[in-house]
């Protein structure tokens, strides 16, 4: 071989082998020396198949016969093979190379075959380690997205019952307002407190009392008015026994009664908690938006006053803030 040939072929970064027609190695550079742990000395005139084991198989044997007989070049990726030239004692575990396999001709005829052995290990290493690195950062975001997602549910949601807290429902209550007020709309607040719940607690415990207020979130829920899954009603807990009802889409005064005494009639059906049947009733003040007030706060409290009038004249009722001339 020319010198400047195998000056050359040691030079590159990768490992050559050139065997003869009957795969016998004639050349083997210092990149195979450090892929293999085999030395020049130790190749050289050696069959390939005795010195790289791989070649003994079947399939590996056929593609450079192949090659030989026919004069057809050959990829072998990693992908599907692997690694084609092991170190001395070491096993397979995650070495990858790519092989091309090259005929070289002499007057016409396949007298070498060059083989050119890529390794990759580092690379495919790495992209391991990065593929792992991303799959960690799409946890860590992951988590991160169910923590603030945790927390912003918490910020706007009752833990106890599920359904909108004070804060989360006077925000919606603002939106609603502006809504209205801009389309020249109104809509009506009733405001919900249950007759008896001290008892409820003062008799079955603390326990039961949060199961009955869960329940009668679950029945308020159930009983107003949803388009696909977003409510067109707003449901909240205001206070201990206190919920809020802001039906968005009255028509007329009438339709707040119907959907009020509705409610009372939801409350006044027997809870079954723990094996006991506890009945208790709701008394319901109703304020309309914008007649009884223009603001959150001063809406709430029209509701508020009319169901303490309630309270004050018998419970289990219903009143209006201002009652409708019908």
């Amino acid at each position: 071989m020319f010198e400047w040939m195998q000056q050359a072929l040691e030079k590159t970064g990768i490992g050559i082998i050139i065997t003869d027609a009957s795969q016998n190695i004639v050349f083997w550079n210092d990149e195979m020396e450090k892929l293999s742990h085999v030395s020049k000395e130790e190749a050289l005139n050696r069959m390939l198949s005795d010195v790289c084991p791989k070649f003994a198989e079947s399939r590996y044997r056929g593609i450079m016969e192949n090659a030989i007989a026919t004069g057809q070049s050959r990829f072998c990726s990693s992908v599907l093979h692997k690694a084609f030239v092991l170190p001395k004692q070491t096993g397979e575990e995650d070495i990858r190379q790519n092989m091309k396999v090259e005929p070289i001709l002499l007057n016409d005829k396949v007298a070498f075959a060059f083989l050119q052995i890529s390794d990759i290990t580092e690379q495919v290493r790495n992209e391991r380690r990065l593929k792992e690195y991303v799959n960690e950062l799409k946890k860590g975001y992951k988590k991160i997205k169910e923590s603030e997602e945790a927390a912003m549910k918490m910020a706007r949601y009752d833990a106890l019952t599920g359904i909108l807290n004070r804060r989360a429902f006077e925000n919606e209550l603002e939106s609603a307002m502006e809504e209205r007020k801009k389309a020249g709309k109104k809509f009506v607040l009733l405001f919900l407190d249950l007759d008896g719940f001290k008892d409820v607690n003062d008799t079955y415990g603390h326990i039961v009392g949060d199961v009955m207020l869960q329940q009668v979130a679950g029945r308020l829920r159930s009983n107003t008015r949803h388009e696909g899954r977003r409510p067109r009603d707003i449901v909240a807990r205001i206070g201990g026994d206190e919920f809020v009802v802001a039906l968005m889409e009255m028509r007329m005064d009438g339709d707040a009664i119907i959907v009020a005494n509705k409610i009372v009639n939801i409350i006044r059906k027997t809870f079954f908690i723990d094996n006991n049947r506890i009945n208790i009733s709701a008394s319901v003040g109703i304020a309309v938006y914008p007649d009884d007030a223009d603001s959150v706060k001063a809406l709430i409290d029209a509701a508020d006053q009319a169901m303490y009038r309630i309270k004050q004249s018998g419970k289990n009722d219903i009143s209006f803030y201002n009652p409708p001339n019908f």
